[in-house]
């Protein structure tokens, strides 16, 4: 070997074993946990704490080992690390059964829970699985690691030829006809800047029968109306409704209208516009008395007023159907301004101390009490809209975009859409079942057919937010093939979009087609 080769040879080395230094054991060895659902009432979740110590890089990546014996028992899943009180987390969507499967991810896409303090300040690892079905299982986790690089992803020429692997199993697969799809498409203007026309014939030739365009957001409109100013940013498109109608009419597809319920955009609200609404006191607030400026605050009448006014003029504008979105509250720990203190004392009958916010938490039967109140507030809105937007407009369908899990969504954010089913107030719901897990989704499915009633749900599947490893297609394959399996009558692919065209063509030639 040449001395230029050697030299090579001993960098590329000492880059091995630095690497090899760099590398953080957070949980050495194997761990293993035995997961019983099984009794008349089973817990919500399989939780488990490992006590470690490490110091993570923010420019690093996390690596485990996970085994799970069954995962049609979880909907859903989470790893946390504990520094201080409070946490990072990631998400999981295991995609085998009774394999070991590699999970890796950046530091920096971890998410914070509370505060915690610092990423050299790692003191525990917790493993959360909510419970989807009953049984009984194992679960196992190894080789815990961070290392302060990032993974390269797949080469060019793996993803091609992953790509190929995964058209040829797509393509044998059959369609179905009598279904109906549903394409969410979340821009006004549509992947050609406004050109419906062109939009909707492609979404017709992709196999859809429905498509629900997100017009409106919390304060503003991409149309002419007397609730909602149009979004400045929108006025050179004109009226987006108007236009995405008549290509929908035109093409024999289904026009529903997507609003985003209490939710402020900032490309669609201008920093002004949200300083007024918070002065105005209409936004939401936190326990912590932190003001939320993309939400406004569901027991404040004039947000009320605005809210069913919205939903009522849309549906008088000749569409198919008006879909309810983020019809809930921002989080477990909303709202706490003084309206919905107010509200909810004359609710219980009695004045709350100053350490309102506390007292919820650590008294149950209150912060049983505040759960009911939040999802009622939700769920008065619904029911109102609903019975007149039937009374008045027969025709047009009324539905909500909803969470995945009935009693975590009613607890949570209060969206109680069991009970929405419960009182027939759906024509038919879209649950956003977003996992790249064909196994999870499955799981999710199941849940919702305890709880759907006779409403009829079009499962949501998350394309665009599927990991881009050129399995985008395969994967929303077998959870259209799913969705047909567990009986429900169709799905909903979030979303049209220029990204995601090419791949829709594909389940078209399969089981999307004809």
């Amino acid at each position: 070997m040449g001395s230029g080769m050697k030299h090579i040879a001993a960098i590329a080395l000492c880059a091995m074993l630095c690497n090899a230094l760099a590398a953080a054991t957070l949980l050495d060895g194997e761990r293993c946990f035995d997961v019983d659902f099984s009794g008349d009432v089973p817990p919500a979740s399989f939780q488990t704490d490992m006590k470690t110590s490490g110091h993570l890089t923010a420019k690093g990546e996390i690596s485990f080992d996970l085994f799970i014996e069954d995962a049609s028992l979880f909907v859903v899943g989470y790893v946390y690390l504990g520094s201080g009180g409070g946490w990072y987390l990631h998400g999981l969507a295991p995609e085998k059964n009774g394999e070991w499967e590699m999970f890796r991810f950046p530091v920096s896409s971890l998410g914070v829970e509370g505060t915690p303090a610092g990423l050299d300040k790692i003191h525990t690892i917790r493993l959360v699985l909510r419970r989807g079905g009953r049984g009984k299982g194992v679960v196992k986790i190894r080789n815990v690691v961070c290392g302060d690089t990032v993974s390269p992803g797949l080469t060019e020429a793996e993803r091609h030829e992953r790509v190929a692997t995964e058209r040829a199993r797509i393509l044998a697969m059959p369609g179905k006809k009598g279904e109906r799809r549903f394409a969410w498409c979340h821009t006004a203007y549509g992947p050609y800047k406004g050109d419906w026309d062109r939009a909707v014939r492609e979404v017709k030739d992709l196999g859809f029968t429905d498509l629900i365009v997100n017009l409106c957001w919390g304060v503003n409109s991409a149309y002419g109306s007397n609730v909602l100013p149009t979004a400045k940013a929108l006025d050179e498109y004109g009226d987006l409704l108007e236009k995405c109608k008549t290509a929908c009419r035109s093409h024999g597809i289904k026009f529903h209208v997507w609003r985003m319920c209490w939710r402020i955009a900032e490309w669609y609200t201008p920093k002004e516009e949200v300083d007024a609404l918070e002065a105005e006191g209409l936004l939401q607030r936190s326990s912590g008395g932190q003001v939320l400026r993309k939400w406004l605050c569901p027991t404040n009448p004039k947000n009320r007023k605005r809210e069913a006014a919205a939903m009522l003029e849309l549906a008088s504008k000749g569409v198919g159907g008006i879909q309810f979105d983020t019809i809930r509250y921002a989080s477990y720990d909303t709202c706490f301004c003084d309206g919905c203190r107010k509200m909810f004392e004359k609710r219980i009958g009695r004045t709350l101390s100053d350490r309102w916010n506390v007292e919820i938490w650590n008294d149950e039967s209150l912060k049983k009490e505040w759960s009911d109140f939040r999802a009622e507030v939700i769920s008065s809105l619904v029911r109102g809209v609903s019975k007149r937007v039937h009374e008045q407009y027969p025709g047009v369908e009324v539905s909500a975009a909803v969470f995945f899990d009935p009693v975590e969504d009613r607890n949570g954010s209060g969206q109680d859409w069991s009970g929405w089913c419960r009182e027939g107030l759906l024509d038919f719901a879209c649950p956003m079942d977003y996992s790249s897990s064909a196994l999870m989704f499955r799981s999710r499915l199941r849940v919702q057919n305890e709880y759907r009633r006779n409403t009829p749900f079009y499962p949501g599947i998350g394309l665009s937010i599927f990991p881009s490893d050129g399995r985008e297609a395969g994967r929303a394959a077998d959870q259209i093939a799913a969705v047909r399996e567990e009986g429900f009558g169709g799905f909903t692919v979030f979303q049209y979009e220029a990204k995601t065209i090419e791949i829709l063509k594909l389940l078209s030639e399969g089981p999307c087609g004809l």
